[in-house]
């Protein structure tokens, strides 16, 4: 989706309709918050219940390369952008914040007052937007900061915190319907593009957002729990699984083939590919190499150091 939006953009100029539903980058975000909520709530959760313990030590080195780095990637804040070449870092700043934030507040809070935080969070986002949009307008760039989009990365969280749970089981098996999940799906690629469409902001700050990360918490969940579905099938597709496997070097690398003045969207698109491929051979597989060696030698008897938290 950001791909098809920004060859779209780049290449005519201007916001058409087709970008509004073909080229939806901003869903596509919408959707990469509320999965890395929940795939990163999961793995704490997943270590606690494994060894009684959540290291933040452990998981801030896993994350962030460069402390400097994660610590100061506040490009959703900061204005004017300047450029278009690095402009798409305001996700990756977004979800950096998010990684500073989360798990230490799921440690410190516990499970069940890390639920409520984030169920709060998502209540008060809409109120939140709409201030914000009338006290600190940016114009279309409001949508580009933490407190604006954080609802997604909440939403995420909350599926990953309740999941297991009995109650929430016993009511997943009343909603659970490939009808749910197919108007899910049109109200995200059809319904809602068509209202952001006709009402802009006025649509998507409010009700929006905090909707569509609700179809995409459905679907993400509906998915994962039967991956034999057809919707399933097709994102557990070898090529899907893939682009998945290159969804970082994609982002971060295809801003430089379409940008302005591109000479064929599907050009640009080849290029991002091509370059996502050249950096995850070249570069984040041998850096995930080095960070898997000096994760080891942190967790042997030797280095390990007491930073463990034990959460309820």
């Amino acid at each position: 989706m950001v791909l098809i939006g920004h060859a779209l953009f780049s290449y005519h100029g201007e916001h058409q309709v087709a970008w509004s539903y073909f080229g939806n980058g901003d869903l596509g975000v919408s959707i990469f918050f509320v999965i890395s909520g929940f795939l990163i709530t999961a793995l704490l959760l997943r270590e606690f219940e494994k060894n009684g313990h959540i290291s933040l030590g452990h998981f801030y080195l896993r994350r962030a390369r460069s402390w400097l780095r994660s610590l100061f990637f506040i490009r959703d804040y900061m204005y004017p952008w300047g450029d278009w070449y690095t402009g798409h870092s305001w996700s990756l700043s977004i979800e950096e914040q998010f990684y500073l934030l989360w798990p230490a507040a799921i440690v410190f809070l516990g499970r069940r007052r890390g639920l409520a935080l984030a169920l709060a969070l998502i209540a008060i986002s809409p109120a939140v937007r709409v201030i914000s949009h009338k006290f600190w307008n940016h114009g279309n760039l409001d949508a580009f900061m933490f407190h604006m989009r954080m609802d997604g990365l909440m939403m995420g969280c909350t599926l990953a915190i309740v999941q297991r749970e009995p109650w929430f089981n016993r009511a997943w098996k009343r909603i659970e319907h490939p009808m749910v999940a197919f108007c899910s799906l049109v109200f995200l690629c059809g319904v809602s593009p068509a209202l952001s469409h006709r009402f802009a902001g006025y649509y998507r700050m409010p009700f929006g957002y905090t909707l569509d990360n609700g179809a995409i918490c459905f679907l993400l969940s509906y998915y994962v729990r039967d991956p034999l579905t057809v919707g399933g099938r097709v994102l557990n597709w070898r090529p899907m699984v893939h682009i998945g496997v290159l969804s970082y070097s994609l982002y971060l690398w295809q801003q430089l083939f379409l940008g302005p003045g591109i000479a064929h969207p599907l050009l640009g698109i080849l290029g991002a590919f091509a370059c996502a491929e050249l950096s995850w051979h070249l570069v984040e597989r041998p850096s995930l190499k080095r960070r898997d060696v000096l994760v080891a030698k942190c967790h042997s008897p030797a280095t390990s150091a007491p930073n463990h938290v034990f959460i309820g």
